[in-house]
């Protein structure tokens, strides 16, 4: 924690204030920095027993410290109406948190204070409580922003330096990633963290190679991709050219880059890493020979984006060769790295058509964690069910619908038992696991009870993206997708069509941020929404939509042939359908030549 027993103890009043004192509370609170409004907030959320359904923290559009005019302007109303889809909503009693603290939000928090004060009225007589985490740079405009809030019973315990153990501000995109189960960090790593976030440099952050190949795994795991890339150079310039150390922050900089959307210099990048930790292992196989494996598990998979099916196939049984291997000698110590690599080998299998050959090994790889799972339930369960929903997917692409609904149903079951004993860890696995299961379920013409577990997946989602949007929007992007193919085939057309347009509008906010990462799925949430738009008779809007589709995949796949003309042909005969069905046959017929000159071209190399 970044706050000292003083700091806590100034939390104190405004903990018995949220406790005892019932209907509106207006409660600012002056921070120094990002870390300790983070702190804030998990102390009073743990300390005051409000319940979690009644904590609201508000979800900030994207910010930048430095905002022109008509940024802030728009940034504030989307700001201002997630505030008020809160505050006049139907529920009472609500505790509405405002984190401003992060120095990005600085310049809009400042630009929407007075407009908080305009919610005074409804935050009162709904019973609403407000906590604004505030930073100490900005108080006087928090004075005079909000006169009749502050009219109205409120608490400001001010933290000073006394108060704080960690200064520097953390930058924002650590915070916006920041995943729930990365919050307890142990106190050694945490402070590492904060010498990182302060200084940028190995050396003056007093951190051994060692300590900064952990902390790249943290930054890994918080999605922070920012910081995993600053990282993972420094210490590839300060690691001997030759050393497990180079390749190791080689392996992390080529899956920042492939998370970015750089999925060619991502695979560069890892053919790098390859080829030290094979001359490495040439030389002393017994202690290189496990990184060389999760290397090329690591190449496998970017070989696969970038188009390469058949290499990244080979690369993935060099993988599972080795660790077999290794496994074969010691099985304690290899055998769970051996079933993680058949899982991958068994998706590339599948890739390629052996479909027979990916079931076989994706069963090899259950049948290896359900026994280290019977051994040791706490460790490997979670593993055992990321390995069930593989085996489902290739039961259904060989027929057996039935045992895949099964399998996935085991999954569900896992994942739901971890998720009730540790929300924060296992909810998001579980709604990844729902949304398989859905799938299944209708598959095996059990549409209503599909529509309801992937309404299940949505909520978690939804959850989910409320606290952490940064972390959890792609994904609740995904699911509301699913969900309305969902609601197509229960004859909800009308709902389907409403999901699929939500499902768009999060993921054109997430491309104009990151186009590289999210174009892609924006296209392929343009056609799902275009489906929706000729079900419900808006053939005119769906002919827009889906040219909108090919228009991006058709300048994705002149950058990157390889990888996106497989999409830009299937975008193609989608386009062409909705031709057809506007009386355009001609142009239907030349998108149809289109897209099949494009398969036969495929169809030639492979």
């Amino acid at each position: 924690m970044a706050l000292t027993q003083a700091g806590v103890a100034k939390l104190r009043n405004a903990v018995v204030l949220l406790r005892e004192t019932p209907g509106f509370i207006y409660l600012p609170i002056l921070v120094p920095h990002e870390v300790a409004g983070r702190d804030v907030i998990n102390e009073l959320l743990s300390a005051s027993a409000v319940d979690p359904q009644n904590w609201h923290e508000l979800a900030w559009p994207t910010t930048v410290e430095h905002a022109d005019p008509k940024t802030l302007a728009t940034q504030r109303t989307e700001l201002l109406e997630r505030l008020d889809a809160v505050v006049r909503g139907p529920s009472h009693g609500k505790t509405v948190v405002v984190d401003a603290s992060p120095i990005s939000r600085h310049a809009l928090a400042a630009a929407s204070i007075n407009y908080f004060n305009l919610r005074r009225e409804p935050l009162r007589t709904r019973g609403h409580r407000l906590i604004l985490v505030w930073p100490q740079a900005l108080a006087e405009t928090l004075r005079g922003g909000a006169p009749d809030l502050w009219s109205q019973r409120a608490l400001a315990p001010m933290l000073e330096a006394e108060d704080v153990r960690i200064q520097p501000p953390l930058r924002e995109a650590q915070s916006a990633v920041l995943r729930p189960q990365t919050k307890s960090l142990n106190p050694v790593l945490r402070a590492q963290l904060a010498r990182w976030f302060a200084t940028h440099d190995l050396v003056a952050a007093d951190l051994s190679l060692r300590d900064a190949l952990s902390l790249a795994k943290e930054l890994y795991d918080r999605r922070d991709l920012v910081e995993l890339r600053a990282i993972s150079q420094a210490i590839e310039k300060s690691a001997a050219p030759e050393s497990t150390e180079a390749a190791a922050a080689m392996d992390f900089q080529s899956v920042a880059l492939s998370l970015e959307g750089q999925r060619v210099e991502a695979l560069t990048t890892a053919n790098v890493a390859v080829e030290i930790r094979r001359r490495l292992a040439q030389v002393n196989p017994a202690a290189e020979e496990r990184d060389l494996a999760a290397s090329l598990n690591n190449l496998a998979n970017f070989q696969s984006e970038t188009g390469d099916r058949t290499g990244a196939l080979e690369t993935a049984r060099a993988a599972v060769k080795i660790l077999r291997r290794l496994a074969q000698a010691n099985p304690a110590a290899y055998e769970p790295v051996l079933a993680t690599s058949l899982n991958n080998l068994a998706n590339f299998q599948s890739a390629t058509g052996d479909r027979a050959g990916a079931l076989e090994t994706a069963r090899a790889a259950v049948e290896i964690r359900r026994r280290l799972a019977q051994a040791n339930p706490a460790a490997y369960e979670p593993d055992l069910a990321g390995s069930l929903n593989n085996q489902a997917k290739f039961q259904s692409e060989t027929g057996d619908r039935t045992g895949a609904l099964e399998t996935a149903r085991a999954a569900v079951e896992i994942y739901r038992r971890l998720a009730q004993a540790n929300p924060a860890a296992y909810e998001p696995d579980l709604s990844g696991s729902l949304l398989k299961l859905a799938d299944f379920q209708s598959k095996t013409g059990d549409r209503t009870e599909a529509l309801e577990t992937a309404r299940a997946a949505v909520e978690i989602r939804r959850r989910l993206a409320q606290a952490n949007p940064a972390a959890y929007e792609p994904d609740l992007a995904m699911s509301l997708n699913n969900l309305a193919n969902r609601q197509s085939e229960t004859g909800d057309h009308t709902g389907a069509l409403e999901t699929a347009r939500a499902a768009v509008e999060i993921y054109r906010r997430l491309a104009q941020a990151n186009p590289t990462a999210f174009e892609p799925v924006l296209a392929a949430s343009l056609n799902n929404l275009a489906k929706f738009q000729s079900e419900t008779g808006d053939r005119t809007g769906a002919l827009e939509t889906a040219r909108a589709a090919v228009e991006i995949y058709g300048r994705l796949a002149q950058a990157n042939p390889t990888a996106y003309e497989p999409d830009l042909a299937a975008s193609l005969n989608n386009l062409a359908n909705v031709q057809s069905e506007t009386g355009d046959r001609t142009g239907a017929l030349e998108t149809a030549r289109a897209a099949v000159e494009i398969r036969r071209r495929l169809a030639q190399a492979n």
